[in-house]
């Protein structure tokens, strides 16, 4: 990006104001000045005062926030950011913030979760909006837990992690439950009626740092006064759940399978379901003191792409050719495999069988051909095979795997 001085310009003057704050701040890795008026800049400042830079020449992107409290208008280079029914400035803010350094991030791909550490072994928790992840992650900070992110994990072409420490987006619902933290009280952090926006530091001193070594993926899912749940996950049912809610693995493209697939089969993979966050806390805590045995054995599906015109519309018998759909990638985890569509990016998870018979199809091969040879190589009879292969292929026509 060219670094350019950030001025905040009067309403109709055109003349840059004296009461302007300058702001430079660092998203891992993203870089920017923001410019807005006193009163907003004091605001930002207390919000986002983990990423506020002290040092340093670079400028990066230039960031304009005019407007009020209220009603505040958003410009990245120029560039005029829309925020939906967003109006409190403080959330259009962290809203543009986070899409304009997803945007400036393209060698990456990145995961909706949070991450936390606690001596040095990282928990990413995931979770669909009400789950309560960004509540959790807030009380595991407040129990000793380090602070990455709440909001997006950034894997590279090597695997590494890293979070992007945004304060804590705290939703109205979870209000009471951190209470102690009201940025209206404590003077640390920025209040809209819809968000808190908490820095970590202002719920444990020291608490944000840059590095961990990924040991749990726990999958949050908050339900008021349920007993606590604990369950294993799929490393395959892990992949299909983080890609589904990853926000750009249609940009990252087929990669993004085997980066996430591999995150996956190394670490431990759970749903935490629960009532009370300190009964969420020691199940995290339990999940990293219990060591993996061994990692889940990964390996690519040998899709046969072809162009071949196919018969996949009509039921299968022993004339159909079939033809896998075009654009598919996929990865077998343990005994389940991950299919992605590069056309719209749907995840989809299938058995040991389908991903056999996905692989054996290869668009010029009659049916009949592909039982027979695998009746051969299995010394089993045609009809037996035949009456697990209809099955299996309309499953996977019903998916959209094959034509």
């Amino acid at each position: 990006m060219t670094a350019r001085a950030a001025v905040s310009w009067g309403k109709m003057t055109g003349v840059a104001t004296s009461s302007s704050d300058s702001i430079p701040i660092e998203l891992d890795g993203y870089v920017a000045t923001i410019s807005a008026p006193r009163d907003l800049g004091q605001t930002i400042r207390a919000a986002f005062a983990d990423v506020v830079r002290t040092s340093g020449a670079k400028l990066g992107a230039n960031v304009v926030v005019t407007g009020t409290h209220t009603d505040a208008a958003i410009t990245v280079d120029g560039r005029r950011w829309a925020a939906g029914e967003v109006d409190a400035m403080i959330d259009r803010l962290t809203y543009v913030l986070l899409r304009a350094s997803l945007d400036s991030d393209v060698q990456r791909l990145h995961l909706h979760a949070g991450l936390v550490a606690k001596a040095g072994g990282g928990v990413l928790i995931a979770g669909f909006p009400g789950s309560g992840k960004s509540t959790l992650v807030a009380l595991l900070v407040e129990a000793g837990f380090d602070y990455l992110t709440e909001e997006r994990v950034a894997i590279d072409s090597e695997g590494h992690l890293s979070g992007l420490p945004k304060p804590i987006s705290v939703v109205a619902g979870s209000f009471q439950s951190l209470s102690q933290y009201d940025p209206a009280t404590t003077g640390k952090g920025a209040t809209s009626d819809r968000l808190w926006h908490i820095p970590a530091t202002a719920i444990r001193s020291g608490s944000v740092v840059k590095h961990a070594s990924p040991r749990v993926i726990a999958f949050a899912e908050y339900h008021e006064r349920a007993p606590l749940d604990v369950t294993e996950v799929h490393p395959a049912e892990a992949v299909r759940l983080l890609l589904a809610d990853s926000p750009d693995a249609r940009r990252f493209g087929p990669a993004a399978l085997t980066l996430v697939a591999e995150l996956c089969a190394s670490v431990r993979c759970v749903r935490i379901r629960y009532g009370n966050s300190a009964d969420a806390q020691r199940a995290i805590e339990q999940q990293l003191e219990n060591r993996m045995d061994r990692q889940t054995q990964i390996s690519p599906l040998q899709i046969n792409h072809s162009n071949s015109r196919t018969n996949g519309s009509e039921p299968a018998d022993k004339h159909t050719v079939l033809s896998p759909e075009p654009g598919l990638t996929g990865v077998a985890i343990g005994d389940r495999s991950i299919v992605t569509r590069t056309t719209d990016s749907e995840v989809i998870e299938i058995d040991q069988t389908s991903a056999m018979w996905l692989q054996l199809i290869d668009g010029s091969t009659e049916l009949s051909v592909i039982v027979r040879e695998v009746a051969d190589a299995n010394d089993l009879s045609i009809a037996a095979v035949e009456s697990v292969a209809y099955l299996v292929i309309e499953r996977l026509i019903s998916s959209g795997l094959i034509r």
